[in-house]
């Protein structure tokens, strides 16, 4: 057959939709996605904040970014710390509202299924009324996640 042909002229079997698909892409990932941080403890003791951050997602995440307000009394935030790998050491930062950025890699990281402690180090004791807000924020997450504050 020669010559020009159109939609009209092709018959197109039943197209079946199963399983049955969304109409949209979801935008962020389901709760325990490949994203997912949990904090399950805060600990004031001494001169530091500790939390215990659970990796509940699919995949490997890592901390790039660490928003802390503190005040005065707590004196200046010295170290951070995940793990046993310090992510941030000198010079020491007085009390203010400070974002630090970390770089995605080993030092960073928290594995699928396991948990990480985030130290916050500072000069004096500190609690709940010195350091205010801590919001943790990680690679390839679409929310950050609140600690304190």
């Amino acid at each position: 057959m020669n010559g020009t042909y159109s939609a009209s002229d092709v018959a197109f079997p039943i197209v079946h939709n199963s399983p049955s698909k969304p109409a949209i892409c979801p935008t962020t990932p389901p709760p325990g996605g490949a994203c997912s941080v949990v904090n399950l403890k805060t600990e004031f003791k001494d001169r530091h904040v500790k939390f215990s951050l659970k990796n509940t997602g699919t995949a490997r995440v890592y901390l790039t970014s660490l928003d802390v307000t503190w005040t005065t009394p707590a004196g200046k935030l010295k170290k951070i710390k995940l793990g046993a790998d310090v992510l941030y050491d000198n010079p020491d930062v007085n009390p203010t509202t400070k974002t630090f950025t970390f770089k995605a890699d080993k030092k960073s990281k928290i594995d699928k299924g396991h948990t990480e402690v985030l130290d916050l180090e500072f000069a004096n004791k500190v609690n709940a009324t010195n350091v205010t807000s801590v919001v943790a924020h990680f690679k390839d997450c679409p929310d950050p996640l609140k600690l304190i504050g």
